[in-house]
């Protein structure tokens, strides 16, 4: 016999004993039986449902926390807040400035282009992005060195 004929030989021979036990005393086990949902009495009970209408009056007349009370009549809702710039990417061709608003999403904007609010990015230098709102107010922000809010030119520079 070869050398390596003998392993295989043996090998082989407990595949065959292994196949013939699995055939001879049972392929598989008994299929499990679907257990049956039990009837529960108990529900969750239903929470109580206040009535807010004379808390939300008294909240009126009574301003939480020493807060002043809003304005009577007063249904206009608030300017949005301006457009400020997260960002800077250069692109083929020059630069953008990445601007981010409420309400209106990412907005992608080139030298003198135009903002959503009506503005315009009058210049982009590096980090620092400079740009007029839609009511004609100048702002600069230094990416990563100013705070989150646009800094008006006028304050910052102390005139």
């Amino acid at each position: 016999m070869k050398p390596l004929l003998r392993p295989l030989l043996v090998i082989a021979g407990a595949l065959l004993t292994g196949a013939l036990a699995y055939l001879g005393f049972g392929a598989r086990p008994p299929a499990p039986q679907a257990a049956r949902p039990v009837a529960d009495a108990w529900r969750l009970p239903k929470p109580p449902t206040a009535d807010l209408a004379a808390a939300e009056a008294a909240w009126q007349v009574h301003t939480p926390w020493g807060a002043p009370p809003p304005p009577a009549g007063s249904t206009e809702p608030p300017p949005p807040p301006p457009p400020v710039p997260v960002g800077v990417i250069r692109v083929r061709g020059g630069v953008e400035a990445l601007f981010v608003q409420p309400g209106v999403g990412e907005q992608r904007v080139r030298v003198g282009g135009k903002l959503a609010d009506g503005g315009r990015v009058t210049a982009i230098k590096g980090f620092r992005v400079e740009w007029v709102d839609g009511e004609g107010r100048r702002f600069r922000r230094e990416l990563f060195a100013d705070p989150p809010q646009p800094i008006p030119v006028g304050e910052a520079d102390g005139r």
